[in-house]
């Protein structure tokens, strides 16, 4: 489905399949649709989330994001690569390593380009497992990928929370920037070839 009024991969339905599923609050009376678009000749879902009030009245986004992930084996020196600031100066630049074992967080926003990956140890440009995230967003976001003590991470990205609170009136709906999720096996070459 076409997303009005914002950026998006604009694919049709000879290129991809979509899930909708329909959620609902009964407590509090809103609605949610998880989009999950997932592309026929490429390693990529496309997932967002729409948020209706159906409530009887205004309601307020603090938090939203478009998509999290969890990972239930990860190897231990795993790390979390992102584009450094700067559009003329893009390269690949490591956080230390996540840290498996134990509750951690690593936050990459603002000035950096919408985008993360998560690899292992052994992972190259050609070799290796590559979990891309980007968001189709040029706002304020937050790419947070999280260890706890039984080793589950959880990548996520959205919309920054930092400042944001969304009113939300009666009967409207919003919807998050599109992420583009993206899988290699075949290292961080054929990740970025899926996203081109």
């Amino acid at each position: 489905p076409v997303l009005d009024k914002c950026p998006a991969v604009h694919a049709n339905e000879e290129e991809c399949d979509t899930l909708v599923l329909h959620c609902s609050d009964s407590a509090s009376g809103m609605e949610y649709d998880l989009y999950y678009s997932v592309m026929r000749d490429l390693p990529a879902i496309c997932r967002r989330t729409v948020i209706r009030n159906k409530t009887k009245a205004d309601a307020h986004i603090l938090r939203a994001y478009s998509a999290s992930v969890d990972f239930t084996t990860v190897d231990p020196d795993a790390q979390l690569l992102h584009l450094g600031q700067g559009e003329t100066r893009r390269k690949n630049s490591a956080l230390p390593r996540l840290g498996i074992g134990f509750k951690q967080t690593r936050r990459i926003r603002h000035h950096h380009n919408p985008f993360a990956a998560l690899v292992t140890s052994e992972t190259t440009e050609e070799h290796g497992m590559a979990f891309g995230i980007s968001l189709v967003y040029s706002g304020n976001f937050d790419i947070t990928c999280d260890t706890d003590a039984f080793g589950l991470v959880r990548l996520m990205a959205g919309i920054s929370p930092d400042g944001f609170d969304w009113k939300l009136s009666v009967g409207e709906e919003f919807v998050t920037p599109e992420a583009v999720l993206v899988m290699s096996g075949e290292g961080l070459g054929k990740m970025s070839r899926t996203y081109h």
